[in-house]
């Protein structure tokens, strides 16, 4: 995707935990892994829809959280339109509460181009 120093590794023989492992212990140039849990077009209002099923696995009510989101390539909105957005829908589909200051989830979002990838923990 030409971003310097970004590498996407998709999967089809490992368990995540498993690749993330694979990775940490063979890929010495790697600083920071990020397992991906959904990927889906970059358009916030289609994030909040395909991020339902994963957030209301991964966040209940009694939690807090925050959305961060870092984008690359050009597009029609911000990263805090994106975390207005997708953290409106996480609320209302967890009941969960917003905190930006010190939240138990961070849902990281990273928009690409034409894609996004959610990363939840």
């Amino acid at each position: 995707m030409n971003f310097k120093g970004l590498v996407l590794v998709k999967n089809g023989r490992f368990s995540r935990d498993e690749l993330v492992e694979q990775i940490a212990r063979n890929v010495v140039e790697a600083e920071k892994i990020i397992p991906i849990d959904k990927a889906t077009i970059a358009d916030p209002n289609v994030i909040c829809e395909e991020i339902r099923d994963v957030v209301t696995e991964k966040i209940d009510e009694k939690k807090s959280f925050a959305v961060k989101t870092t984008r690359r390539g050009k597009h029609g909105f911000t990263s805090i339109d994106v975390n207005v957005i997708v953290g409106d829908c996480i609320r209302k589909y967890t009941g969960a509460s917003v905190n930006l200051r010190y939240p138990d989830i961070i849902v990281y979002v990273e928009i690409k181009r034409s894609s996004s990838l959610i990363q939840i923990g």
